[in-house]
This record gives C-alpha cells, structure tokens and sequence, in this order.
C-alpha cells in the first residue's frame, strides 16, 4: 500500500496489492478446502486427510497443476488401500463362518435326549392350541416357539449356527408330520357328522 501526504496533512491512499505471504496463505487454504472434498468424496480416513494437508505444505513450491495431480493420485492410493482392508476384513468374517459351519458338520450335531423331548412337547402343545386352523405351517410355529425361548428351554447351543439349527429343523418337521398325522386319523374317527368334518379338512391344509 503506497501512502502520500499532501499539503493539508491529509493522508491519501493511492493503491494496495496483496503481499506474497497473503497469496501464499490463501492459496494454501484454497488447497485445504480441495483436499478435503477429495477426501470426503473417496470417504478417507481423518490420518489420511492430515496427510493429504501435509502434502500441500511440503509441495507449496510446486504449480498449481502438479500440486492437485500429487494430492488426487496419493487420495487414490488410500482409497484403494482402504478397500483392500475393507476385503480383508470381509474375507476374514467369510472364513470365522466357513469354519464355523465345517466345525458343526465334523462334529455331527445332534439334539440332546431333553431338546428332543421338549420338540415333542412344544409340537403336541402347539398342535391343540386354542385357535389353531392351519396346520401345515405347524413346524413353523414350533421352531419360532424354541427360537424365543432358547435360554429356557435349553437350545441355546443351536441358535446362531447354521448346521445345528437345520438339524433341529428338520427334527420338528418330522415330529410335526408324525403328529398331525395321528391327529388327522384320530379326528377323522371321531367326527361323525359331515357338518363337523372340516376341522379334519383343516389339519390337512
């Protein structure tokens, strides 16, 4: 800024220009604020944005150009890092699942003498429920029953690994099919009206 005092002691301001510090800084920040959209359009972490800032600091000397070029291929190279850790972690999750259900199968589960009992129990309860009509989905029903009640009824070793559960699965079905069965022939005995049959046609359905 060029100051010039004329005869009436008065100061007249001919002109200002901004200093290099001045430019510099604001073409740093300028900087800053662009490394931080790079960074939140590859979703970097908070580490790997302070070193794209580093970047600017180190690299003040460099043109415009150069500089953004340097900071787009090093966000690029975190972004790509970022997702082989990501896979990693993936792959790793994959695996603990893998051997989880290859540790159930070398092992071959199978329900204890009280699980089978308390399938049995739960069906024939769940069977003659007041309001029941469909009965086909009864091993539906069965297994959201024992689901809900793993910590009491003792199934807690099956719920949450996928081999176990099929076994119980497939252990209510057959139970289930056994006693609607029964329950068929039986109502279908002791019904002897035809205006009644349909809760026989009911168990069937």
């Amino acid at each position: 800024m060029i100051l010039r005092r004329n005869n009436a002691m008065t100061t007249t301001v001919l002109g200002s220009h901004p200093t290099p510090v001045s430019r510099q800084s604001h073409a740093r920040k300028d900087f800053k604020l662009w490394a931080q959209k790079v960074a939140s359009k590859f979703e970097l972490k908070a580490a790997q944005f302070l070193e794209l800032s580093t970047f600017i600091n180190v690299g003040r000397k460099l043109n415009a150009t150069d500089l953004r070029l340097r900071i787009w291929q090093q966000a690029t190279s975190y972004k790509i890092l970022n997702g082989i850790e990501e896979i990693k972690v993936e792959s790793a999750n994959t695996k603990t699942a893998v051997q989880k259900v290859t540790s159930g199968l070398k092992g071959r589960f199978q329900l204890s003498t009280d699980q089978m009992m308390q399938v049995a129990i739960t069906c024939k309860d769940m069977l003659v429920q007041a309001g029941r009509t469909k009965y086909k989905t009864l091993h539906v029903d069965v297994e959201d029953r024992l689901k809900s009640c793993a910590d009491t009824l003792g199934f807690q070793n099956v719920f949450g690994n996928p081999v176990h559960e099929q076994v119980l699965r497939t252990m209510i079905k057959k139970e289930c099919s056994g006693i609607r069965s029964k329950f068929h022939t039986l109502a279908s005995h002791l019904l002897s009206f035809d205006g009644l049959m349909f809760i026989a046609d009911c168990i069937s359905t």
